[in-house]
């Protein structure tokens, strides 16, 4: 009987290592870094893109429908593209971007707006201020509702919406349109 209960002892004492292990590892591979990255990215960027005006925060969440979650996935994804530098295979990527995103479930919904504006990558610049200054020339905080909804729009896909500006004004109304349903909503600053 002592003999049993050794061996189990043993067993639940090497899970319970092992489980803190994996959050030790977890904690120091995705978390540190990921908090490293979002420090780096938010002290390198322009300060309309860290802390953006309402009218960009609003033209943010309306692309994503209100959703941190989706957001936050968003983040995740241009996250994971700096972290890894395209050192991962896929499933690894994906393994990565997932673990990424619950990191950033710390994060506010008004945090992750400003980090994904000043992750926002055009094909020349990072940031939508730089993008905002060469199309309207003018800075974020100038914006009317429809030029931020447009700036919004132009980075769900900014080689193709350079391609297709039919398409580029058609999400930029959708975007406007659902800015204009959920004016209700308040935008913490």
């Amino acid at each position: 009987m002592q003999r049993v209960t050794k061996i189990v002892a043993a067993v639940a004492s090497t899970c319970m290592l092992a489980v803190l292990g994996d959050a030790l590892v977890y904690q120091f591979a995705i978390v540190h870094p990921v908090d490293a990255e979002v420090r780096n990215v938010l002290a390198q960027s322009d300060p309309e893109d860290r802390d953006p005006p309402p009218p960009i925060r609003r033209a943010v969440l309306a692309e994503f429908g209100n959703d941190a979650s989706r957001i936050r996935i968003q983040v995740a994804r241009d996250l994971e593209l700096r972290l890894s530098a395209g050192r991962l295979r896929n499933l690894d990527r994906e393994m990565h971007e997932m673990l990424v995103a619950f990191a950033c479930k710390r994060y506010t919904v008004e945090q992750l707006t400003g980090t994904r504006v000043a992750l926002a990558y055009d094909g020349v610049d990072h940031g939508m201020n730089r993008f905002s200054l060469r199309l309207f020339e003018k800075p974020l905080h100038e914006l009317s509702d429809d030029e931020a909804a447009k700036v919004v729009a132009y980075y769900w896909g900014p080689s193709y919406m350079a391609k297709y500006p039919d398409i580029w004004q058609a999400r930029s109304n959708r975007i406007r349109t659902t800015m204009d349903a959920d004016m209700h909503v308040p935008v913490a600053r």
